[in-house]
């Protein structure tokens, strides 16, 4: 009888224990690294529900202007869609690529505008409404080869 309870409460402890992936939950962090998956909105939800002043993502790969994830776009356009702005900081002027600079730029913008199709993509899902407290800063760097990418991405609170 006493090894049978205690085989069932072994049973139970083990199975509160037991999580999936999909339902840890992270403790805010005031810096994020950017991977393309869920993981990342997970973190990112529950550090812009948290009483941080500013939340940075950062990428372990250098990414153009153009070529910003759907994922991080996504957050862009939620950020814009609760009334948020979203700023671009360029670097610090850099003489070799300054006459490139202008179309680069102009490639990040139109990125971050045709978000706007993804207004209507995220205007159901409530994850995005942790966006609502903060406005948004990309901020662009020279790469050691003088191309322009993205240094990291600011959420500021309102």
């Amino acid at each position: 009888m006493l090894r049978s309870i205690l085989s069932g409460a072994l049973m139970l402890l083990l199975a509160a224990c037991a999580s999936g992936p999909n339902e840890a939950i992270s403790k805010p962090q005031a810096e994020i690294k950017f991977v393309d998956y869920k993981g990342f909105d997970r973190d990112l939800i529950n550090s812009l529900n948290a009483p941080l002043p500013k939340i940075q993502v950062a990428f372990y790969e250098q990414i153009t202007p153009n070529a910003l994830p759907e994922r991080v776009q996504k957050w862009m356009a939620a950020v814009e869609a609760n009334g948020g702005k979203v700023d671009i900081t360029l670097p610090k002027s850099n003489s070799t690529i300054s006459a490139k600079s202008p179309l680069l730029i102009i490639s990040l913008i139109t990125s971050l505008w045709s978000a706007n199709k993804m207004v209507q993509e995220i205007s159901g899902e409530a994850q995005f409404n942790a966006a609502s407290l903060y406005n948004a800063e990309v901020i662009l760097k020279y790469d050691e080869s003088n191309k322009m990418v993205i240094d990291k991405i600011i959420f500021h609170k309102k």
